[in-house]
């Protein structure tokens, strides 16, 4: 299975999970056994961070593109939200302030269940 979190710094597992999805700065791509066990992370700078509009939309589509089926955040505008459900990825919101390790073991031990709705209003991703 591929994890497709979204990081602040190009730093693997001990950066920090960024606050938000679409207009994150990295991609930290992870892929996990059938024994929940990381066999691979790869880092991927997010293109679509600068977008005008649509970050949500085209930061679903490259991680779709990668082969991921679940994406953790902090927070997911309502886009996003409806671009990865109808791809069928697991949507996870992680608690503030983790790295992609601590927040890959809290999904992988069951402390997290995908999200129903979005966590964020239209365009709060703008700083």
């Amino acid at each position: 299975m591929k994890i497709g979190v979204a990081s602040s710094l190009p730093e693997g597992l001990d950066s920090p999970v960024d606050d938000r999805f679409g207009r994150c700065f990295m991609w930290t791509v992870v892929e996990v056994d059938d024994n929940k066990k990381v066999i691979n992370v790869e880092l991927y700078e997010n293109n679509a961070r600068n977008a005008r509009s649509g970050a949500g939309i085209q930061s679903t589509q490259f991680l779709a593109q990668l082969g991921c089926s679940v994406a953790i955040a902090e927070n997911f505008g309502p886009s996003a939200f409806t671009a990865l459900n109808s791809l069928g990825f697991e949507i996870i919101q992680c608690d503030l302030h983790l790295t992609v390790q601590e927040a890959i073991d809290r999904y992988l031990s069951g402390k997290y269940k995908s999200l129903e709705e979005p966590t964020k209003p239209k365009k709060a991703g703008f700083l």
